[in-house]
């Protein structure tokens, strides 16, 4: 069964729904802009050499693995790292707890802690 677009289309939106687009389309531009021109500050105005500029952006770049690895040493489970997702640790009462407790061998979540 096929649903049918509502009538009026995009023209029925609220004026919310609207407004809170325009909001995040500007903030998306101004973010990339100013990623793109912040080397440029750093070298010109602020006269940071190469070496400081290329430590910035390694630590930059490096947040990600560092997630990877507290989450690992931490015992926490590395998928939900990889799949950018940093909750997901089932609570008492929650179905995959109790999947959890009988021990299911073949239940993914079976070595999750329940809190």
């Amino acid at each position: 069964m096929k649903s049918r677009p509502a009538r009026g289309g995009l023209r029925s939106l609220p004026a919310t729904v609207w407004g809170l687009g325009f909001v995040s389309l500007f903030m998306d531009i101004s973010s990339e802009m100013i990623h793109s021109l912040l080397p440029v500050f750093l070298v010109t105005t602020l006269h940071a050499s190469a070496t400081t500029l290329g430590l910035i952006e390694g630590l930059a770049f490096s947040g990600p693995l560092l997630a990877v690895l507290i989450m690992t040493a931490s015992g926490g489970d590395i998928r939900l790292v990889l799949a950018g997702r940093a909750g997901g640790v089932p609570r008492r009462g929650d179905p995959r707890c109790r999947r959890a407790r009988t021990g299911a061998r073949h239940s993914r979540q079976q070595n999750r802690p329940c809190t």
